[in-house]
């Protein structure tokens, strides 16, 4: 009876405090309203799958842009296929599929208000030295701004994934 007590004990502990998700979303919102704007170089290699089976991936292409975040935007220039200029192309206008918003506004479109996300715990992790929580998140459809593009088609998808939280600074490293 008293190690079935102590389990109990330690489960309780492990779980997060019910307003860390508040805390996190702060945090989250914080960062990135104060990150610098900046360009760099963004590399997306491509793989199709006509199998429809795991192992039947094999690579389409390499896909290069010039990203620049400013003002808490983004914006694709310069883009290359397989190292080809494609003049006047845009993320929108490329065959196969393509995503924009992987970077400071992914974060944001997780944890803004009016994405509504879900959260659910599901596990503690030491990652180099530091215990972090592990959160599920869902955005449904209609609440998302994420967007991926097919050609002259743009769907705006439900997403969903991991994010691990620093439990020290309540910051999302991954």
């Amino acid at each position: 009876m008293r190690l079935a007590v102590s389990l109990i004990a330690l489960s309780c502990i492990a779980q997060p405090q019910p307003d860390l998700m508040e805390q996190v979303r702060e945090t989250s919102l914080k960062y990135v309203q104060q990150l610098p704007n900046f360009i760099c170089s963004e590399v997306v290699h491509r793989y199709e799958d006509a199998s429809l089976r795991p192992a039947g991936y094999r690579p389409l292409d390499t896909v290069t842009a010039q990203l620049t975040y400013f003002e808490g935007r983004e914006e694709y220039t310069g883009i290359r296929i397989n190292g080809d200029a494609v003049p006047g192309a845009t993320l929108e206008s490329l065959r196969g599929v393509m995503a924009e918003g992987e970077f400071g506004s992914l974060l944001k479109g997780i944890f803004e208000s009016e994405s509504r996300t879900t959260f659910e715990w599901k596990r503690r992790k030491k990652v180099g030295g530091r215990w972090m929580s592990v959160f599920q998140y869902d955005v449904k459809k209609e609440n998302s701004r994420y967007r991926i593009f097919d050609g002259n088609n743009q769907y705006t998808p439900a997403f969903r994934g991991e994010i691990y939280v620093d439990e020290e600074t309540n910051m999302v490293i991954s």
